[in-house]
C-alpha cells in the first residue's frame, strides 16, 4: 500500500519574488531548471502558495541541496556571479517567456495564462463588482461572496485563485469589522472603526481588481493589506 507524505507542498504553486514583483505559478520542475539555468540565484526570495513567508531559494529545504551541489561543482556560474534579479525570460535550454511568463501570462497575450480550460476572469470582475454594489444594496456582497467560494474550487492551484482568496478574507474582515463598530457606536472608537473600515474596504478593492485587469495574482491574498 502507498502512502502519501503530507508534510511535502505540492508540486504546482511555487512563486518567485524580484524587485516587487512576483512571478509564477510555477513548478517545482520549472523552478529546479531556474536555479540549474542560474534564473534563480541563492538570494532570489521564494515561496510556495501554501506558505506564508518568503525565504530566499538557498535556504529553502527544497531547492537548497541543490545549491549545495551546484557549489561543490566548481566556480559561481556567469549568471550567479552578477548580482541580477531572475532572467525568467527564456534561455537557450529552457522554459521560453511564452511559456512561463512573468505571473504566468505570456508576453503580448492579454488572455489569461494558466487557468483550467473554460475558465476566465470574468466571474472574478463580477465578484469585485458585487462588492462595490455592497455598499448600496447591503446584499450583493453576498452573493459576491458566495461566487468567489464557489470559483476558488475550481482555479485552485492558478494566479486567479490568489484573487478569490482575497475577496473572501475582505468580505468577513470588512463583516467582523463592521459589527465591533457598530456595538461600539455609543463611544467615539466605534465610529472611527466603521470609518477606517470603509477606507480599508475601498482599497482592497481598487488593489485587487487593478491586478485582476493586468491578469496579475496578488503576492499575499491572506494578507490584511
Amino acid at each position: 500500500m502507498t502512502t502519501i507524505d503530507e508534510t511535502e507542498p505540492p508540486a504546482e504553486g511555487w512563486w518567485v519574488r524580484h524587485d516587487a514583483e512576483s512571478f509564477g505559478p510555477y513548478t517545482e520542475a520549472q523552478m529546479r531548471s531556474f536555479v540549474t539555468e542560474g534564473r534563480i540565484v541563492a538570494e532570489t526570495p521564494i515561496r510556495h502558495r501554501e506558505e506564508g513567508d518568503w525565504q530566499s531559494a538557498a535556504r529553502h529545504p527544497v531547492f537548497g541541496p541543490i545549491f549545495a551541489a551546484l557549489a561543490n561543482e566548481g566556480p559561481p556560474r556567469p549568471e550567479q556571479m552578477r548580482g541580477e534579479g531572475p532572467d525568467l525570460s527564456g534561455t537557450p535550454g529552457g522554459p521560453s517567456a511564452q511559456s512561463v511568463g512573468p505571473a504566468g501570462v505570456p508576453v503580448g497575450i492579454t488572455t489569461p495564462y494558466g487557468l483550467p480550460p473554460g475558465e476566465t476572469t470574468t466571474m472574478a470582475h463580477v465578484v469585485y463588482a458585487l462588492y462595490v454594489l455592497n455598499a448600496a444594496t447591503g446584499i450583493a456582497g453576498i452573493i459576491g461572496l458566495i461566487i468567489a467560494y464557489l470559483k476558488r474550487r475550481d482555479v485552485t492551484g492558478t494566479w486567479l485563485e490568489t484573487h478569490y482568496q482575497w475577496q473572501i478574507r475582505t468580505f468577513w474582515i470588512g463583516i467582523v469589522a463592521v459589527i465591533v463598530g457598530l456595538i461600539l457606536m455609543k463611544v467615539f472608537i466605534g465610529i472611527l472603526i466603521i470609518v477606517a473600515t470603509g477606507i480599508w474596504y475601498v482599497w482592497r478593492i481598487i488593489k485587487g481588481w487593478t491586478r485582476l485587469g493586468s491578469n496579475r495574482p496578488l503576492e499575499d491574498p491572506t494578507g490584511w493589506v
